[in-house]
């Protein structure tokens, strides 16, 4: 078998058009919008002139390296034109006092507020000048009456200015600027009852109108017919992609199971509504004219499934990737799989080209990937002659193959592993199809009661059995390998190793073995180098975590976490601020706790009594509110690498500075905000550096 590229074009035009959204994503240099615009005309001027003077066969690779270019160009030039910094209208060149939005999606309530986005249409500035303006705010507003009313395509009157986006407070965490900058979102607002007006509807995107319109029905159809708490929140996730109510323990669950693929709708549910609608399609007949039909009422049904699911990305990926394959049968042409993913592909990132960027973008095209390239080689390692161990074997192949190619991605992204993905798929994935089978029908007979209402019992128990199935794994010793960490270049190599391995597989080329075997050792030197790196660990971080107090004294892979009790008693806080650089610095995932507001602790590298803290040879002092300048003899003061500074206390620098020789003052969140301002004064005064941990983020020394 030899690799042939002119099976898969459209892969040959994604690489290079993905290649130049990177480009523009990654690099510092960038080319002049002009110098891009120029290229692309005379690539297209030398096309044409190429196909007009007939050149030799010989010269065919001129073809190839035109397309090539100008694909990358359009990658590039369609990155730069959806980037809000280079439409002169957008909200980053505006200051308002009064905005006018749309809401752009479906209000999402939660407990304490309501999640919206707004598509800004205008400004009006101090002066009372109105401008057409552009951009997207992500919006919490205060739950009340008011909010209850709030829909899709309706338009607000914002009296609050938004702010931008800012990137994350402490090093390892998760970067929601980033996440929202990749959706084309720079700002946020939070809005009070008296901050907002809503001024009726507008003219909404009627495909969206009518699909958030009928998920809603659909759910309540759901409710109507018996499925209720976790049953309900599950069955609107699976079967409409509305994962709203869905409580953290049961997602938690899902993850760790290796099952989020059945909780999210995907590319699976859109697959078994296919064979459900050509199973019932199955008696029309093979001829030309019963078959083009049949190919046109799955394509229906697959985009009337989509639209019911509110359009999500990952149902649209399926979509789109399954109309290719459903055209290619039209034309009567045999679908190549990888060249079908790769136009669907390729239509996305023209539509949105920060799409590449999406993890589920990226987690879903790499899952098919691995079962395509995959599951053979590794079926046929083992023959299965008893049907039903031949079906175990097939379900568990699937899960190692779309394994393979994701696991890299999602323990860069999500620092864990679930062990047990291949026994839990074995039972959740039939299931998952009995529970969409059976969904689907409750809201096809919801015009007839009484079947409805047994189907749905039935529905129910399939979800409990579902949820039952997943918590019991998740429960199982060791489900989930937790806190690794993976940087970018491994990651990549690892794909390098893994693109080697089906080099292999496949086209049967030895030569890619000693390759493959060569970045195999690098990855393990790189593995073993940074685990070195971080056994010689010697740092303080003052963590920012909102109106609590959190250090880290980090010795080696041990580490004493000294907060209060806002902080030691939230799992919420330490998952959100903290745990993450724990990961990504190799530091064992339960630290040694100590009480802000005991007076003593001690262990191997770490000693405190009352303010004194002695920490790897240097000296720290806690200073609050009763802290008190003890006597001293003269001109011997004592060497302090820093003043950790919490609460409503006095700033007596003067005194500090008659005991203390004192390198730095960190103030954390809890200093109010006056405080704070003399605090900045008096240590300017006296020439001590100062860090605000509530102005300048979390702060690491090394030591």
């Amino acid at each position: 078998m030899q690799a042939n590229l002119q099976k898969v074009p459209f892969l040959r035009l994604l690489i290079p058009l993905a290649g130049g959204i990177i480009w523009h994503e990654q690099l510092v240099l960038q080319p002049d919008e002009a110098f891009i615009w120029i290229a692309l005309f005379v690539m297209l001027g030398l096309q044409m002139l190429r196909f007009f003077l007939r050149m030799p066969y010989s010269f065919r690779w001129v073809d190839g390296v035109l397309v090539t270019l100008f694909a990358f160009a359009t990658g590039w030039l369609s990155t730069h034109l959806s980037n809000p910094a280079a439409d002169k209208y957008h909200l980053l060149h505006y200051q308002s006092d009064i905005l006018m939005a749309r809401i752009s999606d479906a209000p999402e309530k939660r407990e304490l507020t309501t999640r919206f986005t707004l598509k800004v249409i205008a400004v009006k500035d101090s002066l009372g000048s109105v401008h057409k303006a552009t951009g997207s705010i992500i919006t919490f507003a205060s739950n009340n009456e008011k909010t209850d009313s709030l829909q899709y395509g309706q338009i607000l009157y914002i009296f609050k200015n938004p702010t931008r986006v800012e990137g994350p407070d402490n090093p390892g965490q998760f970067d929601y600027q980033s996440h929202l900058r990749k959706k084309g979102i720079l700002h946020q607002v939070f809005l009070k009852e008296n901050d907002w007006m809503a001024a009726g509807a507008s003219d909404p995107n009627p495909v969206f109108a009518f699909s958030y319109r009928i998920r809603d029905y659909l759910l309540q159809t759901l409710r109507d017919n018996g499925l209720d708490k976790d049953e309900f929140a599950v069955a609107s996730a699976i079967l409409l992609g509305y994962d709203d109510k869905l409580p953290q323990y049961l997602r938690k669950g899902y993850t760790a199971a290796g099952a989020m693929h059945i909780l999210c709708v995907s590319g699976l549910h859109v697959g078994i509504v296919f064979l459900i609608v050509n199973f019932l399609l199955g008696l029309a007949g093979k001829r030309r004219s019963m078959v083009v039909g049949r190919t046109i009422i799955l394509l229906v049904s697959i985009w009337i499934y989509a639209l019911i699911t509110g359009l999500s990305p990952s149902v649209m990926r399926a979509t789109v990737m399954l109309s290719f394959v459903l055209m290619g049968r039209l034309i009567s042409r045999k679908g190549n799989v990888i060249n079908s993913m790769s136009a669907s592909a390729l239509i996305l990132l023209l539509i949105d080209p920060m799409t590449l960027y999406h993890i589920g973008f990226q987690l879903s095209y790499l899952a098919v990937l691995g079962i395509v390239l995959f599951h053979k080689p590794i079926f046929d390692l083992i023959y299965v002659k008893n049907k039903v161990l031949r079906y175990v074997w097939e379900i568990t192949v699937v899960s190692i193959a779309a394994q393979l190619t994701t696991t890299p991605l999602s323990v860069y992204y999500f620092d864990q592993f679930p062990v047990y993905f291949w026994l839990s798929n074995l039972f959740l994935v039939p299931l998952s199809f009995l529970v969409i089978v059976v969904g689907m029908s409750v809201l096809v007979l919801s015009f007839i009661p009484l079947i409805s209402g047994l189907v749905g019992s039935l529905a129910s128990f399939l979800l409990y059995l579902l949820n039952y199935i997943v918590i019991t794994v998740e429960s199982l010793p060791g489900s989930t390998w937790q806190m690794l960490h993976i940087t970018a270049r491994e990651t990549v190599l690892m794909y390098v190793i893994l693109l080697l391995m089906i080099w292999l597989l496949h086209f049967n080329l030895r030569k890619s073995l000693i390759p493959m075997m060569m970045c195999f050792v690098v990855l393990m030197i790189s593995f073993s180098a940074r685990s070195w790196n971080n056994m010689q660990n010697s740092k303080i971080l003052v963590y920012s975590v909102g109106k609590g107090t959190a250090i880290g004294f980090i010795h080696g892979k041990q580490h004493v976490l000294l907060a209060d009790s806002i902080v030691l008693n939230s799992e919420k806080i330490i998952d959100m601020n903290l745990r993450g650089y724990w990961t990504q610095a190799g530091l064992s995932g339960k630290p040694e706790l100590a009480d802000y507001d005991s007076a003593f602790f001690s262990n191997g590298f770490f000693q405190r009594e009352h303010g004194l803290i002695g920490f790897q040879g240097a000296l720290f002092y806690l200073w609050t509110r009763d802290s008190k300048i003890g006597e001293h003899p003269e001109g011997s003061l004592i060497p302090l690498r820093i003043l950790f500074v919490r609460g409503n206390c006095p700033e007596k620098i003067d005194e500090i500075t008659k005991r203390f020789d004192v390198e730095m003052i960190v103030l954390d969140e809890t200093v109010p905000p006056w405080q704070r301002k003399r605090w900045a004064e008096q240590s300017q005064q006296v020439g001590i550096a100062l860090h605000d941990v509530k102005e300048q983020g979390a702060l690491l020394v090394e030591l």
